[in-house]
This record gives structure tokens, sequence and C-alpha cells, in this order.
């Protein structure tokens, strides 16, 4: 039997402290549970993790709040929402306080799972760790969910990294990412206790799986250690410039070839010649007009071989109109393929799912990590 939410039981406040934030849960568990404190009956709290969720404005904090409540299911967490708003004159907490409750089945007792939202004013919202210390359940692994773009203030983020068990970004949702992806390589190299993960990471799963496949398959196999060009296209925006997705692709793509990045050229926006012993390889990341699209996200991808003998063959993936699947075309010296393929359309939702069921570093996402950073001035 699934266990169904039963009461949404809420209190707010202004100006609050941590010890009148924790009395106010309590108080919440109690009324969820039809009994006063002094009564024989209570609300049990369960939470397995500690989850602390900072956005940088309300819409955020709300988007965060929808998510969150969706898996209290399978991830039972106190969840802490920080709403920040550095720069504003007057340091203050004002706080909204959740209790989702439902029965639990074999109990008799209603099951909370807590939800705090902090919306923190003034200097207070660049001192976050004595905010959240007193919040958060002892012996309990900690979650950091960061949305949006990093801050200016690398102290803050740093700060929050070091008290997490798991840090999570999404690096498909940065705008200044000549900026971004440098800094996230070099807090995630310095964390060592802190395992970095990424939703953008996971958004590429598919095109990574696809790759791998056909470049290991009999038709393909001859060519792939003679790689000369490969070329990236990603949906446009009308304002900002979000190069992650390609980016990263670039520096998995380079590890999966075993190419030298020591010697990578920046040509012009977007271009980049990675000299070989067997001839250069030329990098080309290309924005596109894909209106079903979320800008940033990759919309193709153009692998190009020729071996030495002259012989040459390519394998394109790239999106349709239906995001479900990717089409693949593959070219070479017998003839040409095409074939489609389902993928895992991979709302936010699930791949926030994934993360909290992680505690471990990804290394070949921190090798692409590291591998992106030698094409981050390509980004125009």
């Amino acid at each position: 039997m699934a266990e169904t939410v039963d009461t949404l039981n809420a209190w707010s406040g202004a100006k609050v402290d941590a010890e009148r934030i924790e009395s106010a849960l309590e108080r919440l568990r109690y009324e969820a549970a039809g009994m006063p404190p002094e009564g024989g009956s209570f609300a049990i709290r369960t939470s397995f993790t500690n989850l602390v969720v900072y956005a940088n404005d309300e819409e955020n904090g709300r988007h965060a709040s929808q998510l969150v409540a969706g898996l209290n299911g399978q991830h039972p967490s106190r969840t802490i929402i920080i709403v920040a708003r550095p720069d504003e004159p007057e340091s203050r907490i004002d706080t909204q306080l959740t209790a989702h409750c439902h029965i639990a089945p074999g109990l008799d007792q209603k099951v909370c799972c807590e939800e705090v939202t902090l919306s923190v004013f003034g200097p207070a919202a660049k001192h976050l760790h004595s905010v959240l210390a007193p919040l958060l359940i002892p012996d309990l692994p900690n979650y950091v969910w960061w949305i949006g773009g990093l801050p200016h203030d690398h102290h803050l983020f740093g700060g929050m990294m070091a008290n997490a068990d798991r840090f999570i970004v999404d690096s498909g949702r940065f705008t200044r990412t000549a900026l971004d992806l440098p800094q996230l390589e070099h807090l995630s190299s310095r964390a060592d206790n802190c395992a970095l993960g990424d939703l953008n990471w996971q958004r590429l799963l598919p095109w990574r799986q696809v790759i791998s496949r056909e470049c290991t398959a009999p038709t393909l196999a001859p060519y792939v250690g003679h790689v000369r060009s490969m070329k990236l296209s990603f949906a446009r925006h009308e304002q900002d410039q979000w190069w992650s997705q390609p980016l990263l692709m670039c520096g998995w793509l380079s590890l999966y070839f075993g190419l030298d990045l020591s010697s990578l050229k920046v040509q012009e926006p977007g271009t980049a010649i990675a000299p070989q012993a067997s001839g250069d390889v030329t990098f080309r990341m290309v924005q596109t007009e894909f209106p079903d699209v979320v800008p940033g996200d990759l919309v193709s991808i153009e692998i190009r071989c020729e071996t030495t003998t002259g012989t040459s063959a390519s394998l394109t993936v790239s999106r349709k109109a239906d995001p479900l699947h990717l089409e693949i075309a593959i070219d070479e010296p017998t003839g040409s393929i095409q074939t489609h393929v389902r993928i895992d359309a991979g709302d936010e939702r699930g791949m926030l799912d994934r993360e909290l069921n992680s505690l471990t570093h990804d290394p070949e996402y921190l090798n692409a990590l590291r591998a992106t950073l030698p094409f981050v001035p390509a980004a125009g």
C-alpha cells in the first residue's frame, strides 16, 4: 500500500531565530496528529536526509518546493529552502514552515516530512552556515541543491559546499559559462569530502550512451581512432548564450576518443583545434534555432573520421520534433544507415531523485568537467 499525503500543516513568522523554528516544527507535528503536546499520541518525524535548497528568488524557491514535495515518499527529508536577498539593507530571517504528513503503512501515527523556507535578507544571506547549522538534524547526510548560476561570492558557495555530503548543481542553466564552469571545477577539486552532482550531466546521458554504443559497433569501430572533426549544435537563446552542454560534451568526447588537449587552440568563438600526432581535430560549437528545445540544450552532434588511407566515415546524432527519440545517421564506404533510438526525456524531478540516491563521486563527470576547461575560451 502506497503512502498517501493526509495533511498539510503550516506556520509562518518574521524575524525568527532557529530555536523558535524548531519549537514551531514540533508543534506542527503534534497538530498534524490531532493532539496537543501533552497528549499521548504524536506525529513521527521521518527524515533520512537534510536537503538544503539555495534559490536566488521566490519563483525558484516555489519551484523547488513543488519538486521536493513530490519526492518525499522516496526521500523523506528535512528540507530547508533558502531564498537569499543579500542586497536588502536590513539583516533578518522570515520563515515559513510546512509539515507534509501522511499515514504510513502499518502505523497508527502520522509520519511527517518537514519543509523550512527561509527568506534571508541583508548581510545574513552571506553567512548562511550560522543560519543553517542549528536547523540540520544531526547524524544525517547533508545534500545541498544550488539552483541557478554560481555567485560572485566564492566564499558563500565554498562554505555551502564544505558542509555538504553531496552538492547538486545544474550547469545547463549557467548563464556565465566562462566563469561558472571553471569555478565549479576549482571548488569540486578542493572539496574532497563532498560529492558533486550535476543535473546537466544526466541530460547528456542519452547522447553519451548512443555515441559509445555506435562507436564500438563493427561498422564504425575501425574509424574511431581517426577522428578529424566534431560539430555540436545547440539551441539558441534570444539574449543569453548557454554553452554548458556543448562544452561538457566537448570535454567528454575528447576523453572518449583519447585526444590530447595540451595544445588546444581557440580559433574563433565556437571553434577550437586540437593538434594530434595523426593530424588536427576540429571542434565546432554552433547555435541554431530549435524552438521545441530548452535554450542551451544539444540539438545534434556530428563526428567525422578519416583514416590514413583516405577512407572516411561519419556519425550524426540529432534531435527531431519528438523529444523521446534521437535520430542516428551513419555514413561509411559500404553505405548509409539511418535509425532512431528511444531515450529518457529526463524530467527534473527524476534527475533530482537520482542525485538524492547517491553520495559518491562520479569520476567520469569530474574528468569531463576538467577536460572542459581548455574549451571554455571558445564560448562566445
